[in-house]
């Protein structure tokens, strides 16, 4: 091999290798522009950088003056006395602005947006569950409850189970094996009390069953056919609907009367 093609081999891998370190920069460049945001934080501790890992930027803007020119985050939350672990984005069902906010396994929720940061529910819930018409369904020794973004309980946290929208617009309550309704708005409809409810309205009427027995309450909570047939078959139709009773089967309209 000639000298001169030797030259050009070794030309050509030391470009290679320039090629490569500038390349290996432009990435770090990057990925810090394309994670810091423009005008983010000064100070970005390893504290931050989880935070912003769990924070959606599109919903938050980062830039320093935000909050307090040149200060982190974390700094300018516990001088207002917010002591934390760390941040986590809520579920897209949340309002935006509003994030878990996680100290030793409790959680609470705050708003942040631009320099108006409140800590709305305190860090005192075993978690904080979903959030569904205007209420967060929260957890706390492995029972639930209803509070709304102020953390004023509507629903006190002493419930076995809490289904969302079952039908909707309602809530079903459980406790000790029975259960009741609710409305979106936190009216208790009735005592917990019914063995099962059904998940769906049909012809504005809804399926309870009783020690064994079903019958229907209506959109009020009001026992318009008290549970008292063996067997309901299928839904009403056209105002009336199949039942069994002492063994006879026949069919009744929405006012529990009987049609044969």
């Amino acid at each position: 091999m000639s000298k001169k093609r030797k030259n050009q081999i070794l030309v050509d891998f030391l470009i290679g290798i320039l090629i490569g370190i500038v390349g290996v920069f432009l990435f770090i460049g990057f990925i810090l522009t394309t994670s810091t945001k423009e005008g983010l934080l000064a100070k970005v501790t390893k504290q931050e950088l989880k935070i912003l890992a769990n924070i959606d930027s599109t919903d938050y803007s980062y830039k320093g003056d935000s909050i307090s020119s040149g200060d982190s985050l974390v700094t300018f939350l516990k001088d207002k006395g917010i002591d934390f672990d760390y941040l986590e984005k809520t579920s897209s069902n949340f309002p935006p602005d509003y994030y878990k906010i996680i100290k030793k396994k409790k959680e609470g929720l705050i708003y942040i947006k631009d320099n108006n940061i409140r800590l709305t529910i305190p860090i005192e819930y075993d978690a904080l569950i979903s959030y569904r018409h205007n209420l967060i369904k929260v957890k706390q020794h492995n029972r639930f409850g209803l509070v709304n973004l102020e953390d004023k309980v509507i629903l006190p946290i002493e419930y076995h189970f809490i289904l969302e929208d079952k039908p909707i617009g309602y809530f079903q309550l459980g406790k000790d094996g029975k259960w009741g309704l609710m409305t979106e708005r936190g009216q208790l409809l009735t005592t917990i009390q019914y063995t099962a409810i059904s998940e769906h309205f049909t012809e504005g009427l809804l399926e309870v069953e009783k020690d064994f027995k079903y019958g229907f309450i209506n959109q009020n909570g009001i026992e318009v056919i008290p549970p008292t047939y063996d067997v309901i078959f299928g839904d009403f139709k056209n105002g009336q609907v199949k039942v069994a009773l002492n063994k006879k089967k026949f069919y009744i309209n929405k006012n529990g009367v009987r049609l044969n």
